[in-house]
C-alpha cells in the first residue's frame, strides 16, 4: 500500500485504521480527518480516549503536512490539553487540526473536535517534537529557498564590518582594560548621590 502524502499514512498508520479514521482533507499545516461512529467507540457517547487518539492523529497529520521535512525527519507528541466541551452521543467525528507555530524543534497546533451537527465537543492544544525539519529551506513547490534565520557568525561578521570591528577590548591588556572599567565606576553617581 502506497501513500501520497504524510497526512494520509498517518490517517492510515494500524491504531488510526484500527479505530477508522479517515483523512477528508489537508493542506499545508491544516488537516481534517474523520471518526465514523461504531459502537466500540463507546455504547451511546463516544469515550474520551477515542476522541483524544482522534486529536493526535489529525495533530501529527497536521504536523507532517509541511514541504520543508527531509527524509530523516522523527516526530512525537510531547503532550496536549483537552476539553471536552459536548457529550458524543452516537455521531461521526470530524477533527480540524491547525498548526499555529513551527519552532526550531518544537510545533504548536490546535485541534477542534465537532459533531455531525457541526457542535464543538472538543478543543485541544498540542505540542509536538519534529526533528530533521528545517524551517523555510522549502516553498510550497519543494524548491530550496534560504533559511530564514542567520548564523550567529554572519551577524557577529556583518557587526564586525559595520562598526570596523571590536575596538573595545582588542589589544588592551587585561589589567589596564580591568582599570579602565572599574574608574568608568567609581565616576558613576550612586543611588543616594543621584538624589542630592
Amino acid at each position: 500500500m502506497s501513500f501520497h502524502s504524510p497526512a494520509e499514512r498517518i490517517s492510515k498508520e494500524s491504531f488510526a485504521s484500527m479505530i477508522g479514521v479517515e483523512l477528508v482533507e489537508h493542506d499545508d499545516d491544516r488537516v481534517v480527518v474523520k471518526l465514523p461512529y461504531q459502537r466500540k467507540l463507546g455504547v451511546g457517547r463516544i469515550h474520551g480516549g477515542a476522541i483524544s487518539a482522534l486529536v493526535d492523529i489529525a495533530a501529527t497529520a497536521a504536523f507532517w503536512s509541511c514541504p520543508d521535512l527531509t527524509p530523516t525527519s522523527q516526530g512525537a507528541t510531547v503532550g496536549f490539553t483537552i476539553n471536552f466541551l459536548k457529550l458524543a452521543v452516537g455521531t461521526d467525528l470530524v477533527a480540524t487540526a491547525t498548526v499555529r507555530r513551527r519552532g526550531g524543534t518544537l510545533c504548536t497546533g490546535d485541534v477542534s473536535v465537532r459533531n455531525e451537527a457541526g457542535e464543538e465537543v472538543a478543543a485541544a492544544m498540542v505540542t509536538y517534537k519534529l526533528t530533521g525539519y528545517r524551517p523555510g529551506t522549502s516553498n510550497s513547490s519543494g524548491e530550496a529557498v534560504k533559511p530564514r534565520r542567520r548564523r550567529l557568525r554572519e551577524v557577529l561578521a556583518d557587526i564586525r564590518a559595520a562598526s570596523g570591528g571590536f575596538k573595545a577590548a582588542d589589544n588592551i591588556p587585561r589589567d589596564e582594560l580591568y582599570d579602565r572599567n572599574q574608574a568608568s565606576a567609581d565616576r558613576r553617581p550612586s543611588g543616594r548621590d543621584a538624589d542630592t
